[in-house]
């Protein structure tokens, strides 16, 4: 989740969702970019970096950001290999349905 907030500039808010679950905004609002198409997942990077940044670094990120808190606990990403990822950016990120 830190990851998400870091790279999105953005806290997250939970609100009550359907059926009295909670729902965090800021993954919902990386999800859905991220469904729109993959490079829609940019738009969500710090609007304070003005676009300076490396695109394939930050989609990695924000990417693996998703994958660690991943509802589905069998698709979650174990820390070990996030940190694998986060050090080796080049590293394709598994290809996992984000929902």
């Amino acid at each position: 989740m830190l990851l998400l907030e870091i790279a999105a500039g953005e806290k997250p808010t939970e609100v009550q969702g359907t059926g009295g679950h909670l729902s965090n905004t800021l993954v919902k609002a990386v999800q859905e970019s991220y469904g729109m198409c993959a490079s829609a997942i940019l738009e969500m990077a710090d609007a304070r970096l003005n676009g300076d940044f490396d695109r394939s670094q930050m989609e990695c990120v924000l990417l693996v950001g998703l994958l660690r808190v991943h509802q589905d606990r069998r698709n979650r990403l174990v820390i070990r290999d996030a940190i694998g990822l986060l050090r080796n950016l080049t590293h394709p990120v598994p290809e996992v349905i984000i929902t």
